[in-house]
């Protein structure tokens, strides 16, 4: 009985503990925390939605761009994202600092986002990838300042809200993208814009960062 009622409170004292976290949590969203949440949401739903018809989108704006340029196309993005990681993102944020880094990633996420729209050579979506290797940036560095903005007890948290609102992109940007990528399917070629998910992908990394900006100064220590 003993035992039993030990475990209990236990689990009731946990329990607790983790709806006071919760609620701390909520707490910060005042603060930096919520802006860069915010930022979070917006630019992993470009993400999440315009990597989910991308392959799609190039066969049907590119017709000259085969299976082969495609499956070259694929491998060449996986290598520029890998390297994007490591390398090129260590060296960014040692000559620039982190803050710098993710307003350069976010342009480059709207630059990529546009000049994929209006591309008409297959060998413009290869240059592409250049600002691709920028983009990334952002996928590595905005948990660091998520991090930063609440106390060490509260980060995986913080972190968890993150994961939780790119779930949610996972789920609704497809289906918002699908439908834009479609919705001029019916209409005369002139008026037929298979990119228009890009350019409202644009509009998100633009959101984003006017969120970025808004972001109101001081950590988990103010």
């Amino acid at each position: 009985g003993g035992r039993g009622g030990a475990a209990e409170a236990k689990g009731s004292g946990a329990e607790g503990d983790f709806w006071e976290a919760v609620s701390r949590l909520f707490g910060y969203m005042k603060g930096p925390l919520g802006g860069y949440l915010l930022v979070t949401l917006l630019c992993s739903f470009e993400l999440m939605g315009a990597h989910s018809l991308m392959n799609i989108y190039i066969t049907d704006a590119f017709p000259s761009c085969g299976p082969r340029c495609l499956g070259n196309l694929t491998i060449a993005r996986a290598v520029v994202i890998a390297v994007s990681s490591g390398v090129l993102l260590a060296l960014s944020i040692k000559w620039l600092g982190d803050s710098r880094t993710l307003w350069i990633a976010l342009a480059a996420t709207g630059a990529h986002c546009l000049v994929l729209v209006w591309a008409k050579e297959v060998w413009v979506l290869y240059a592409n990838l250049a600002l691709s290797a920028v983009a990334y940036f952002r996928v590595s560095v905005l948990p660091g300042f998520i991090s930063s903005s609440v106390p060490p007890d509260l980060v995986g948290f913080a972190l968890g809200a993150a994961n939780f609102l790119r779930m949610v992109d996972s789920v609704l940007a497809p289906v918002l993208f699908a439908r834009m990528f479609i919705v001029y399917a019916d209409e005369p070629a002139s008026l037929q814009l298979p990119g228009l998910p890009w350019v409202v992908g644009a509009g998100f990394v633009f959101a984003s960062m006017v969120a970025l900006a808004l972001v109101p100064a001081g950590g988990a220590g103010e």
